[in-house]
């Protein structure tokens, strides 16, 4: 070992919950936090806490008194903390999750006045998106990546240079850790031993080591500080040894200076890191437990796309306060579920039961903020009163290019068969249906009723306004019907003693015994519509009873057919479609396809058992609404799947039948086909995917990841020859799948022909292109277990040996969003990204009767002139307005920004707020260049008032 620099770094993998949930683990923290704390008290030591900052919180919740002594050995270097507010999975949360996750964690420590590890430590994520090379080297000042799941077989160093792409500019250093964060988990305290296990630990890391330093990580999941390795280690150093306890920012620091002396150039390596060859790649999560992963796409996108940006605006342009406590408060909730074993599903039940309320929490928060926004806007309205009405809408997807389809309501008596734009067009309405909302209804005795109107104490009851009151004789004798007219705002006048005269009047008569109350908003009719709008801001839409222009395009539609001028659908006797492109003149013959197997694996990992059986036994279908602009058809039928597997976990049983409702959209003025279906699981041990049979072949799929799209292989890595293997150090724990994350679409082109499809959805990240020419999504996976060490595709244990009856979702209810457009592989790649970020909007709207709109509400704050620049986020940080951004291309792109009239400069900037360049605006825009996948995050100030 005389040439050798080892660095042992102590440290504990801690995560929060999972076989035990978080209040268990976090007695066992606040014990190995006190035990760290007596040991560095005594003795020279170092103390790794995972790369997290939220471990502090759970601590300060329970030992305050220590706050100060635990908080001083971190600024004294003795513990390491951070970078990360806690370890996330990568793939089953966005991008902008991931972003403040690191911004919760530089923040923390910022109120805490504590030093981070500048170390981008990834230790246990299953598999590594090609976005965190991207992250890490524009938004970050880290020093380098430290990972292990996912590297290939044929990386063979321990030091190389990661890009997202072979065309990006930003990278980072990594340190691959070929035997995981644990190579030296437990070190024998006998010190013969103890030399043994050294030169042992970095013998096997040599054939991966470009220069002699090597890194131990001393500790793994849950394990305690090992205090006699300092004293170990003062013993070898003092044989001459060149050994010490350190930090990964100490081995980093070492290695680079080795790099530097003998010249050595590391290799560069790009894209994600998705191999089994080292590591099981356990990627059979993205389906584990699916309702979690709905739940999380469904808070993201409303704190993202919603609530961030619309209290943005109304900061910025009604000068109203931006609720940046509720937003802190609703983002770590949301954080706090993002840790692999928490979003991935693959703990106990009581552990993912627990997640439940965080969830609810974070969606909770920002329900109330939607709330809100809308009470401002009507109080604003109220008070400038206007002789037209108006719908506004707050949208975030998509681009002009692709409509946005929106329903809104408006009073009974309200003639409208458009909407005029600020330009003067008139977009075609489609009225659905008529709707009272109904607040409160309630039928009580005259006694109930007297002491119910004497505590009434005014116009405000519950969470409505009373506008107005009506009463009169029911149909049962003896019973008042009583109607209170309301609101979620106040309207005119009531002279409110005057009813509790009244109602006095009608208790002390006797000649009723009963009174039914209703409050309810006036009938409305409900509208529809899909026209552009601005992405990214507000747009006020007058309703009209003028239509508009003649329109050529049809929708043509019955219960079986549907056609318009971009393509023609039949529904097949199986409940398929089948569906013919009208442009390139290619049929799908078989669209929208459910294909059921049986499981044998666990939470991690898909264990197949045939045969595949989803029979379709009922089909009925009717039409509930048939255009001008949309028709929806609702598809009724019922699949039969087996019941489970026997006991031998080889063969399927039984027969159920699982009812499904399908909803399909379609449009007149756009391709795209949207889907909702619902079911209920009634099965176990099985895996329930709809599927896309294509006409066509291909071998590459270009799938949405964090901040971009990335071309991925259909297939399944292969698995080399034995002499490979050897020569690679590789042994495939888990065999290779095809199975792939994705964020918000998969697009397939035909390698031969022009055509390609594109499928979105919203919340369902697993999919995978089968024998090159089927895209399956996965709908439901039912397991029984959180780890098994008898599944064939991984025969090792992943995790405790625990049965989660939980994970078999029975008897779960489920509602899904999907659909698909079939096009031309010329499309331009962020057509995809358009299409699928518009059918999955959710937009702010707004009915405003009779009420003025301030127009500054309806300047945009930003606007970009070039589609494949995509915009993330939008929102308010330290008095500016912070906006993310992203090339989704692999090559470079200057841009024209148009900015609102008040921003004079625009800053980019790192997570931390490192400032990288400042721009003067002039002219009310600004160029920007973006290099290939770059992500800006650019802080936007306005012109100080004198």
């Amino acid at each position: 070992m005389d040439s050798k620099k080892i660095v042992i770094v102590p440290h504990t993998h801690w995560d929060r919950e999972w076989y035990l949930p978080f209040q268990r683990f976090r007695y066992m923290l606040v014990e190995l936090v006190d035990e760290l704390l007596d040991i560095i008290a005594t003795q020279d030591y170092r103390f790794m806490l995972d790369g997290q900052t939220v471990v502090l919180e759970d601590y300060f919740e329970i030992r305050d008194e220590r706050r100060d002594e635990l908080l001083q050995q971190i600024r004294n270097g003795k513990i390491t903390v951070g970078p990360w507010y806690l370890l996330p999975d990568q793939w089953l949360v966005g991008g902008e999750s991931l972003i403040r996750n690191i911004e919760f964690s530089h923040n923390l420590a910022m109120q805490l006045c504590i030093p981070q590890m500048m170390i981008g430590y990834l230790p246990d994520m299953f598999g590594h998106s090609s976005a965190i090379p991207q992250i890490l080297g524009d938004l970050t000042n880290f020093k380098a990546a430290i990972l292990w799941r996912g590297v290939p077989p044929n990386i063979m160093t321990s030091s190389f240079t990661w890009k997202s792409h072979p065309s990006s500019s930003a990278s980072i250093p990594v340190v691959y850790l070929p035997e995981g964060y644990g190579n030296a988990s437990r070190f024998a305290e006998d010190y013969e031993e103890f030399t043994t296990m050294v030169i042992n630990g970095t013998s096997s890391l040599e054939p991966f080591s470009p220069v002699p330093v090597y890194l131990l990580m001393n500790g793994s999941d849950h394990l305690f500080p090992q205090a006699f390795v300092q004293e170990n280690v003062d013993r070898l150093k003092s044989e001459g040894v060149d050994i010490s306890l350190g930090s990964l920012t100490d081995y980093v620091e070492y290695l680079e200076d080795a790099i530097i002396k003998i010249g050595y150039e590391r290799p560069l390596y790009t894209g994600e890191f998705r191999s089994p060859a080292r590591a099981p790649l356990l990627q059979d999560t993205y389906s584990a437990r699916m309702w979690i992963k709905i739940w999380n796409q469904k808070v993201e996108d409303m704190l993202v796309r919603k609530i961030e940006p619309v209290s943005t605006y109304l900061w910025y342009s009604l000068d109203q306060e931006y609720p940046t406590s509720y937003l802190k408060t609703a983002w770590k909730w949301l954080l706090r579920n993002h840790p692999h074993d928490s979003i991935c599903g693959c703990s106990i039940d009581r552990t993912h039961e627990e997640m439940k309320a965080r969830f609810s929490w974070a969606e909770s928060i920002g329900e109330s903020l939607v709330q809100n926004a809308i009470k401002i806007l009507e109080e604003m309205g109220d008070e400038s009163k206007s002789n037209e009405s108006s719908v506004l809408i707050f949208n975030s997807g998509g681009s002009l290019e692709s409509p946005i389809y929106i329903e809104f309501s408006a009073p009974n008596e309200k003639i409208i068969n458009g909407l005029q734009a600020p330009d003067g067009t008139i977009y075609d309405v489609q009225r659905l249906e008529s709707r009272d909302h109904v607040f409160f209804e309630i039928t009580v005795g005259m006694r109930m009723a007297k002491m119910g109107f004497g505590l009434l104490p005014g116009r405000k009851f519950m969470n409505f306004y009373i506008n107005d009151i009506e009463f009169f004789d029911g149909d049962e004798p003896g019973v008042l019907e009583l109607r209170f007219i309301s609101d979620d705002h106040l309207v005119g006048d009531l002279d409110w003693e005057e009813f509790k005269r009244t109602a006095r009047e009608i208790i002390n008569s006797k000649k009723y015994k009963k009174i039914h109350l209703i409050a309810a908003r006036p009938t409305q009719n409900v509208y529809a519509s899909a026209l552009p709008l601005q992405p990214w801001a507000f747009t006020k839409l007058v309703p009209v009873s003028e239509s508009a222009d003649e329109n050529d395009d049809v929708l043509k539609v019955d219960k079986n057919q549907i056609s318009n001028r971009f393509y023609s659908v039949s529904f097949n006797k199986d409940g398929t479609l089948s569906v013919f492109n009208e442009e390139l003149g290619i049929r799908y013959n078989r669209l929208h396809v459910f294909e059921d197997y049986g499981d044998r694996g666990d939470e991690y990992t898909f264990g197949r058992v045939g045969p595949g059986k989803a029979d379709i036994r009922k089909v009925n279908r009717h039409i509930l609404s048939a255009g001008p602009i949309i028709a929806e058809i609702r598809q009724e039928m019922e699949i039969e799947v087996f019941e489970s597997l026997d006991d031998s976990r080889e063969k399927r049983i039984g027969k159920i039948r699982v009812p499904i409702e399908s909803t399909f959209r379609f449009y007149r003025d756009t391709p795209r086909i949207d889907v909702k279906t619902k079911l209920t699981n009634r099965s176990k041990d099985h895996r329930l995917r709809i599927c896309f049979d294509l006409p066509f072949k291909s071998e590459k799929t270009q799938t949405e990841t964090h901040f971009g799209v990335v071309e991925r292989d259909g297939s399944p890595e292969k698995v080399p020859e034995t002499e490979v293997l050897d020569k690679t150090h590789s042994s495939y724990p888990e065999m290779p799948s095809g199975i792939q994350p994705q964020k918000r679409f998969i697009r397939v082109n035909d390698d031969k022909g022009n055509g390609a499809i594109t499928v979105f959805n919203t919340g369902l990240p697993e999919v995978e292109l089968v024998n090159d020419n089927r895209i399956a999504i996965t709908l439901i996976r039912s397991i029984g277990w959180l780890s098994r060490a008898d599944i064939p595709e991984r025969p090792i244990h992943a995790g405790p040996g625990e049965e989660t009856p939980g994970a078999q979702e029975f008897g779960t209810d489920y509602n899904y969003s999907y659909g698909f457009v079939v096009h031309s592989k010329d499309e331009p790649l962020y057509r995809s990204a358009d299409i699928a970020n518009a059918a999955s909007e959710n937009p702010f709207i707004m009915y405003l009767n009779q009420s003025e709109i301030a127009k500054k509400l309806l300047n945009p704050i930003i606007q970009i002139d070039n589609p494949s620049i995509r915009i993330s986020s939008i929102r308010l940080r330290e008095s500016a307005v912070l906006v993310t951004m992203y090339n989704i291309e692999n090559i470079e792109i200057s841009v024209r920004v148009g900015l609102e009239s008040s921003f004079k400069t625009l800053t980019e900037i790192k997570i931390d707020g490192t400032i990288k360049q400042k721009h003067i605006v002039n002219g009310n825009s600004i160029s920007l260049t973006f290099l290939p996948r770059e992500i800006k995050m650019c802080s936007l100030k306005q012109e100080k008032s004198l």
